[in-house]
């Protein structure tokens, strides 16, 4: 056991890599219909792509944000947040479906992934919460962050395969997201506010708005070119 616990250790980022490929491939499998993965090769296959995908995305923001101290950077989960959906579109185009279908199904397994890459907090032993005032017990900021992600992708998963959201997930996650950053960076320890965390907290639940005007839009000249179809 202390020789697997120091595997993971050594190498958290590879294994928390792969674990993230079943995890993907059981959302998507269960949205299979609407992605159009008909056969089992495509449903693998879409999972190593989009945890490849996932990857580039992670590694592209946290190295534009750690630019200043290149060639030494952390990964930033959230890249996945404002990277990975620029991938979204050709996710579309390679399955031949809908985009608003597409984003809504690659946006159920997202919360997912971020938990799993927050277990990477618990491993390295980060991210402690402030103390409870009145005791010695911190709050349990980094577990209840990976809950509170995984009851999200329960959620989105329902709302999708009852067909309601349309390009409605990814936005609605972005703006959740924000609150609860707001919530956790604030009960996390820190010797310096993190203002840094706050700004992009704020930022992402502006950017969910906007998404949802543009969604909004979107479908609206859906609606009004199947009525001149007509």
């Amino acid at each position: 056991m202390a020789a697997l616990m120091r595997f993971i250790s050594d190498n958290t980022v590879a294994v928390l890599a792969v674990l993230c490929i079943p995890v993907s491939g059981v959302f998507l499998t269960m949205q299979r219909e609407k992605l159009r993965l008909d056969k089992a090769w495509k449903v693998l296959a879409a999972s190593l792509v989009y945890v490849i995908f996932g990857l580039l995305s992670l590694v592209i923001f946290s190295v534009i944000h750690d630019i200043h101290t290149l060639p030494h950077w952390s990964i930033h989960h959230q890249g996945l947040l404002i990277v990975f959906p620029l991938f979204f579109p050709l996710f579309a185009k390679w399955l031949k479906a809908d985009f608003l279908e597409v984003s809504d199904a690659l946006s159920v397994p997202l919360p997912g992934i971020i938990a799993i890459i927050r277990v990477y907090c618990l491993i390295r032993g980060c991210d402690y919460g402030r103390y409870i005032p009145g005791t010695q017990i911190r709050w349990p900021v980094r577990e209840g962050v990976i809950l509170l992600n995984f009851a999200c992708c329960a959620v989105f998963l329902l709302w999708n395969r009852r067909g309601h959201a349309k390009g409605l997930i990814f936005p609605v996650y972005l703006m959740f997201y924000g609150a609860y950053r707001i919530v956790e960076v604030h009960l996390r320890y820190y010797d310096l506010p993190a203002a840094e965390d706050y700004v992009l907290a704020i930022l992402s639940i502006l950017a969910g708005l906007f998404i949802l005007m543009w969604v909004d839009e979107l479908q609206r000249k859906q609606t009004k070119r199947i009525k001149r179809g007509r």
